[in-house]
């Protein structure tokens, strides 16, 4: 189930990533620059040096996070090589840089992502941050039993940097369960199309989405709810900007809400923590690289990733050590040379066995060797392979002469089927049957390519650069540590735009705030963020924190913001080499207006249904109220006809405005009983309402949580009288529900499955009287000599669309029905027919 899940998911962002936005028109730049080298010679187990980085800009300035990628403007880093120049072997080698990027094992990962947390909530927060920060949503690996490789957080930030949203969902509640989070235990939810972790914190789940770059904040605007208040109510999602920062449509958070339902199911996967150990025996050295060479470590070659490094583990052994720096070796011996040392085999089966591990994954390799053949009874072959027991021959020759190869192990290594490589083997077979005829190796050079997430190596920043180097190596060792870069002051960034309105420390009362500011000069996109926390460490809802080409921004829903609330807001600007400025100096701002209405509820009374609430108690009291009505669960409130996929042009949901706490609203049947403040009687009988508050200064609050009716329910009247050979004639009219939008795995894909299939039945009833199942008309024609009092019932019957296909498993909804009994007086003629 877990594995089709994934692919679905899979097929989903395939169908999607069209809708995300449209791409953002640079990649790297190719800018006049100066190459800059800095070297270290580091012979104690902790070691602090410093670089100046110059030029006007650096990776992070040069940034754009998308959903689905990374956008490099220009990129100064090039290579940072750590190689073991001792004679004994480095443990552990970690190279931290500016604080940030110690994501060798989980603890260092979870202590720099909560480092200025001051409670458990701050801790969500900050966990949700970190990790949407700092990966992209992309293709899978490895699937099947090596399914599970992207779920270990060390793993998915430090080497792939990007997965599927299962991926994410369990690397969020491992992080989640490593930070205290153990009881109840974080899960990974599974709706129809998506996964993603929910975590405990106080007192409520609450849905932390890793993938799509959003949570969802309850009615109050406090904390982030849980996902199945979100399967209940999707207005709650349909609030805030799904798959950013790259702002896109509204209509997507519609079908993102269609993902959550009442058949969500849920999984668990912790991860017990990978840990990035560089160990490097002498001779041997990593080159981390920001750079890709086309080469990747997954199940599906031919779709790349969006952005890998492919650095290198090189390993040169010098052969003067006893066992030639192989892990095995047999017939073989080593001579010393005007060249230094070579090995010598001793006879017809030389043989030596070469291992290069990497804590990161291989994605290919190469060998060089240089081999001197003396004798027309020499030879030499090369084998390689994932394992000492799978290796195959790469290379061979008897051709008595010198040889110098180079030969790529990709195929060999195989880094595009079956398990994740971690190592991988080389032999060397060197023969020589008779006196003077000798196989000699003279060099051997094995490379191994490595896949590094570029966000999390040690990257140089402008200015000064602290650098922290560690290890747990013995006494003796020597490591030098050598810095690539480049300087470029070819690009200059924007200025920070000038932020317009909200103005610092204005009080506002817009019902939808509309930000704006002046447009920087050669900027083409900007980047607004806003918070509640003074310190600008996340954001204070996902709709806020957005990625857009126009000066101005706006959330169009009511009652996003809260009273007593101080909000700050900053902008930068980014112009078309995907260069980005600083941020502008933060402002603050607060709203006023009345919070939503509470404690919601239906009362029946002899008239029908009757809405009742009462006025938040916290906030400006309300001068009156407006009721919203209709028949789709978890709608969001609107005046005015809109859009609605699958539907189209949905009419305006708008009932009418109170000042009292009432009103009437379903099981109406008479004109005579609407309420006076209702304005839009087309929205009485409705299956759901909502009610919104307003204050003396006319600011609408946001809409209350939504109450149901009973449905199916009857709330029409009937005739009570019939006369005798005239016909009878009634069409009954009932509550129903079209349910949500919901996502299926069977076409069309997002349909309201749930609405409700009306069906009427006649239970009792004189046999003249006839019920049309379909359109719930009573009718009929009473014969002469009929007259008297009958019992009527009718009933209806509600059920929703079966499951079919791969949804065919999940249990269908109970059949539901409401009836109605009246007495039924048939009289003989007109002139003797009672009023009813």
């Amino acid at each position: 189930m877990e594995s089709f899940l994934r692919s679905l998911c899979h097929f989903l962002w395939i169908l999607f990533a069209s809708e995300v936005g449209s791409p953002l028109p640079f990649q790297e730049h190719d800018l006049p620059c100066d190459r800059r080298k800095h070297e270290v010679v580091v012979q104690t187990n902790r070691h602090e040096y410093s670089i100046t980085m110059g030029g006007t800009v650096d990776m992070d300035h040069a940034l754009t996070r998308e959903h689905g990628r990374w956008r490099v403007g220009w990129q100064p880093n090039e290579a940072l090589t750590l190689e073991n120049t001792g004679s004994v072997p480095v443990k552990d080698a970690r190279l931290v840089m500016n604080g940030i990027g110690n994501w060798y094992d989980l603890d260092s990962l979870l202590a720099e992502a909560t480092a200025s947390a001051k409670s458990d909530q701050e801790k969500v927060y900050l966990i949700f941050d970190f990790l949407r920060s700092n990966r992209h949503h992309d293709d899978p690996l490895f699937e099947g039993p090596f399914g599970d490789e992207l779920h270990d957080p060390v793993k998915m930030l430090a080497i792939y940097g990007a997965g599927l949203c299962d991926d994410s969902g369990s690397v969020g509640a491992s992080m989640f369960h490593a930070a205290g989070f153990c009881e109840p235990t974080p899960f990974v939810r599974c709706l129809h199309g998506h996964m993603m972790c929910e975590v405990f914190c106080s007192n409520r789940w609450q849905f932390m989405d890793i993938d799509q770059n959003i949570f969802y904040l309850d009615r109050e605007n406090e904390l982030p709810v849980g996902g199945d208040a979100v399967a209940r109510d999707h207005d709650l999602s349909n609030r805030e900007l799904h798959y950013g920062p790259l702002c896109s449509t509204w209509t997507r958070s519609l079908h993102a809400a269609a993902l959550f339902g009442k058949d969500d199911g849920k999984t668990t996967r912790l991860a017990k923590g990978y840990e990035i150990q560089v160990n490097l025996r002498p001779d041997e050295r990593i080159e981390y690289r920001w750079d890709n060479v086309g080469k990747w470590a997954m199940r599906l070659p031919t779709r790349g990733r969006r952005w890998v490094g492919n650095s290198k583990k090189i390993y040169e052994p010098s052969f003067e050590n006893p066992s030639f720096g192989a892990k095995a070796a047999r017939g073989v011996e080593a001579l010393s040379g005007e060249n230094g040392c070579q090995i010598v085999a001793k006879g017809e089966d030389g043989w030596l066995l070469y291992e290069v591990k990497s804590a990161y994954v291989f994605c290919g390799g190469n060998v060089k060797a240089e081999l001197e053949l003396r004798g027309s009874d020499a030879s030499a072959a090369i084998e390689a392979g994932p394992s000492a027991d799978s290796l195959r021959q790469v290379w061979r020759s008897d051709d008595a002469r010198s040889h110098r190869v180079h030969l790529s192990l990709d195929e060999a290594i195989d880094p595009v089927h079956g398990e994740p490589k971690y190592a991988f083997y080389v032999g060397i077979k060197l023969s020589g049957s008779r006196p003077g005829n000798v196989a000699v190796l003279t060099r051997i050079c094995l490379q191994g390519d490595i896949m590094v997430s570029p966000i999390a190596l040690p990257r140089l920043r402008l200015g000064e650069n602290s650098a922290v180097y560690t290890d747990h190596s013995e006494e003796g060792r020597e490591l030098k540590i050598t810095h690539l870069w480049r300087e470029t002051r070819a690009a200059v960034p924007p200025s920070s735009p000038k932020p317009i309105y909200p103005a610092a420390e204005e009080r506002v009362r817009d019902p939808i705030l509309t930000y704006r500011w002046d447009p920087s000069e050669g900027a083409v996109r900007y980047h607004i963020q806003v918070f509640r926390d003074p310190a600008m460490r996340w954001p204070y809802r996902p709709s806020l924190d957005v990625i857009l080409e126009e000066n101005e921004h706006r959330v169009p829903f009511w009652g996003i913001y809260s009273p007593d609330t101080t909000y700050y807001w900053r902008l930068r600007a980014c112009n078309e080499m995907g260069i980005w400025g600083n941020w502008s100096v933060p402002q603050s701002f607060s709203w006023e207006g009345p919070r939503v209405p509470v404690e919601v509820k239906l009362k029946e009374t002899r008239e029908g249904f009757q809405l009742e609430w009462k006025p938040n108690p916290r906030g400006p009291l309300p001068v009156r109220y407006e009721v919203y009505g209709s028949d789709i669960k978890g709608f969001s409130v609107h005046r005015e006809d809109y859009e609605m996929p699958t539907l189209g042009t949905v009419r305006g949901n708008y009932l009418g405005s109170t000042t009292r706490c009432r009103l009437l609203v379903a099981g109406i049947a008479k004109e005579e009983d609407i309420p006076r403040e209702v304005e839009s009687p087309v929205n009485l009988n409705r299956c759901y309402y909502r009610v919104v508050a307003y204050d003396c200064h006319g600011t609408p609050s946001g809409c209350s949580d939504y109450v149901e009716t009973p449905h199916p329910y009857i709330w029409s009247i009937p005739p009570r009288s019939a006369t005798a050979s005239e016909p009878y004639l009634h069409p009954l009219r009932c509550l129903s529900s079209m349910g949500d939008l919901q996502h299926r795995y069977e076409s069309p894909g997002d349909q309201f499955w749930e609405k409700e299939k009306i069906a009427f039945s006649l239970v009792k009833g004189p046999s003249w009287l006839r019920l049309d199942a379909k359109r719930g008309l009573l009718s009929g024609r009473p014969p002469q000599g009929t007259a008297g009092k009958y019992r009527v019932r009718v009933r209806v019957s509600a059920t929703t669309a079966k499951r079919t296909g791969k949804d065919k498993g999940i249990p269908d909804d109970p059949e539901r029905y409401h009836e109605r009994e009246f007495v039924l007086r048939v009289c003989p003629d007109a002139s003797r027919n009672p009023s009813n």
